[in-house]
């Protein structure tokens, strides 16, 4: 094999430039990639987050309400069923996750309600035997859950959670 030497400076200066001209058309095509890409990710990321705070908020108020309707099962006995929400207001302290130092920073801005109870005994009394609800809603605008804009592009998160527990009186 002969050896041919340096390749002539035209040629390599000229391979060069081709080189160069094919990398600088996609210099910013990865960018712009990324960014159409992180822009849905993020999206969907703050979607779910959204959606974790409401189920969590649901569960603290069905954790609540049962609380509230063992309380009145348990302790009502010969009580007026229609005001007795007031005295499992005073009694049963609501899950943390709705109010973190207690009940009473849940009564104002807080978003929960006082419980509604009812009795299936026809005197409208929490009677032994007889089947007593207790319904307990939560202002998720109020209590700070809904964090992003409603609407957020065509989702529309609810406002507010309501549950209701029935148990029999003992």
């Amino acid at each position: 094999m002969k050896w041919l030497g340096p390749r002539s400076g035209s040629e390599q200066s000229r391979r060069c430039t081709v080189a160069q001209r094919q990398h600088l058309g996609q210099s910013g095509q990865g960018i712009v990639e990324f960014s159409l890409f992180a822009s849905v990710l993020i999206l969907l990321v703050l979607g779910g987050i959204q959606l974790a705070m409401i189920l969590n908020a649901a569960l603290a108020v069905s954790e609540y309400s049962y609380a509230s309707a063992r309380y009145a099962a348990v302790h009502g006995g010969g009580q007026t069923a229609s005001g007795y929400g007031s005295t499992i207001k005073s009694n049963v302290s609501p899950p943390q996750t709705i109010c973190t130092s207690g009940f009473s920073s849940c009564t104002g801005g807080n978003g929960l309600s006082t419980p509604t109870v009812t009795s299936a005994d026809p005197s409208g009394k929490i009677t032994s035997g007889a089947q007593v609800t207790v319904s307990v809603t939560y202002n998720l605008s109020t209590g700070g859950k809904i964090a992003l804009p409603n609407p957020f592009f065509g989702v529309t998160f609810p406002t507010s959670i309501t549950n209701q527990t029935s148990l029999m009186a003992e």
